[in-house]
């Protein structure tokens, strides 16, 4: 437990952020650990799915990716790097900080 907790502390804004995508898509999904890159249309998504995550997104941390941004390219890869240009766009709006936190408390499902 303490080596994840770790392995958190020390990733990189991008790690934690495909981390967050990872767990959104999974709950959305179902698919487990999907591969970065792999184009989640392929994986049996359909464009509700991709609403679903960026609901989630938005309830999570209170950012609005553009839908048709998400449409372009739906991998892990390309959520997370749009989730934090989104950090980074609305914390030079607001003069703070935001960066992605993996998601430690309960589940919708509980």
């Amino acid at each position: 437990m303490a080596e994840q907790s770790q392995r958190t502390d020390t990733a990189s804004p991008e790690d934690l952020a495909q981390q967050v995508i990872r767990e959104i898509v999974d709950g959305v999904l179902g698919l487990g650990d999907v591969h970065p890159t792999t184009n989640l249309f392929q994986c049996g998504a359909r464009s509700l799915h991709i609403a679903v995550v960026r609901a989630n997104i938005l309830d999570r941390y209170g950012v609005d990716i553009p839908l048709a941004d998400m449409y372009s390219e739906p991998s892990v890869e390309r959520l997370a790097g749009l989730l934090l240009e989104a950090l980074a766009s609305a914390s030079e709006e607001s003069g703070t900080l935001a960066a992605p936190t993996a998601h430690r408390g309960m589940s919708d499902d509980d």
